[in-house]
C-alpha cells in the first residue's frame, strides 16, 4: 500500500508521501511537497536523499510552524529509525538523527508540547520481537533521553499516535500466550515516563488499533477493528488522559458486509468517523469494487 501522510500546516497544507523511480526518471525515497489550503501546489518539493530503502514513513506538523518525518529504513525496518526535522517552509535545514539501529517497524511521530515531539515504534531484534518504544525528541529530532522500552510487549501489527494536554496516547496490539490479540493504550508525559497501560475493550477475537485522536478536552478516541465470527468490524473506545476507559462503541454493520479501517477526529462532544465498508468482501485480503469510504457524526460522547 502507499505510504503517505496530509498534514494540515495551519494556513496549508504538507504531503509527505514515499516515491519511487520509474524509467522516465523521479526519485526513490521520501518527498515532502507544501500545497496551500485549496491542494494547489506550494513550491518545490524537498527529497530526503538516502531514503531509497525506507519502507515506513510517518509525519505531523506543528500549525504555523515546522514538521518532523520519522522513518525505518532497510527491508523489514533492518536500518534502524530515523528522524527528519522540516523548516517551517518545508526545507531540509538539518541532517537526519538516527534514534536506533536496531531492527525496527511501525514508526510513529506526533508533536508535543512546544519545541518536542514523541516518537513510537516497533523493535523487531528485542527477545520476544516487538518490545514497544517511546522517545520525546527536541524541534531538531535529538531525543533528551533514552528510549523507553516496554519489554517483551509482543506487539504487532501497527503503532498509532497523538497527543494532547500533556499526554502522548499510543494504540497498539500484542497477542498473548493463548493466542489472541490484545488491545492497549499506554499513555506518557512529556518525560516520556509512563503513566498507564490500560487495555481497550471493545474488540473481539484478532483485533488491532487503526487510528488514536486526540478527543478536547480531555480525550483520546482509540479506533480499532476485528476480525470474529467469519467478518471485519470496527468500533471506538476513548480513554482519558488518567487511563480511564470507556464503554467501547461497535458501529452498526448490515449483514455480510465488512468495515476496515476507521479514523475519528473531533471533540468528546461531536467525533467524526471514516471507515471503508464493503458489501462484498472478497474471501481473500482486500476490498471489491463495492467498496465505499463512508463518515458521519458520533455524538454527544459523554
Amino acid at each position: 500500500l502507499p505510504e503517505f501522510d496530509l498534514l494540515s500546516r495551519g494556513d496549508g497544507l504538507a504531503l509527505v508521501w514515499l516515491s519511487a523511480r520509474t524509467i522516465e526518471g523521479g526519485f526513490d525515497g521520501i518527498m515532502v511537497q507544501g500545497l496551500t489550503a485549496a491542494g494547489a501546489v506550494d513550491g518545490e518539493p524537498a527529497m530526503l536523499q538516502g531514503t531509497f530503502d525506507v519502507e515506513a514513513v510517518s509525519a505531523a506538523w506543528v500549525p504555523q510552524g515546522q514538521g518532523m518525518v520519522v522513518y525505518t529504513r532497510g527491508r523489514q525496518g533492518a536500518g534502524g529509525v530515523f528522524a527528519q526535522p522540516i523548516s517551517t517552509t518545508g526545507a531540509l535545514t538539518e541532517a537526519p538523527v538516527q534514534l536506533s539501529a536496531a531492527a525496527s517497524v511501525s514508526p510513529a511521530v506526533a508533536a508535543g508540547d512546544e519545541g518536542t515531539w514523541g516518537v513510537a515504534w516497533l523493535d523487531r531484534s528485542s527477545e520476544n520481537p516487538g518490545d514497544l518504544l517511546f522517545q520525546v525528541v527536541d524541534d531538531f529530532g535529538e531525543p533528551f533521553d533514552d528510549a523507553n522500552r516496554q519489554a517483551d510487549a509482543g506487539a504487532q501489527g501497527e503503532v498509532e499516535l497523538a497527543f494532547g494536554r500533556g499526554t502522548y496516547a499510543v494504540g497498539w496490539a500484542r497477542v498473548d500466550g493463548l493466542g489472541t490479540m490484545t488491545t492497549l493504550v499506554t499513555l506518557y508525559d512529556t518525560a516520556g515516563d509512563v503513566l498507564a497501560s490500560p487495555i481497550i475493550d471493545g474488540p473481539q477475537g484478532f483485533g488491532t488499533v487503526t487510528d488514536v485522536a486526540w478527543l478536547e478536552p480531555d480525550t483520546f478516541g482509540i479506533a480499532w477493528q476485528d476480525y470474529d465470527d467469519g467478518r471485519v468490524t470496527v468500533g471506538l473506545t476513548r480513554v482519558t488522559t488518567r487511563g480511564q476507559v470507556t464503554e467501547p462503541l461497535r458501529l452498526p454493520i448490515e449483514a455480510g458486509h465488512h468495515q476496515r479501517g476507521l479514523v475519528v477526529t473531533g471533540s468528546a462532544a461531536m467525533v467524526t468517523v471514516f471507515v471503508a465498508n464493503d458489501p462484498m468482501p472478497p474471501r481473500e485480503s482486500g476490498f471489491s469494487t463495492e467498496a465505499r469510504l463512508m463518515s458521519g457524526p458520533l455524538g454527544p460522547c459523554r
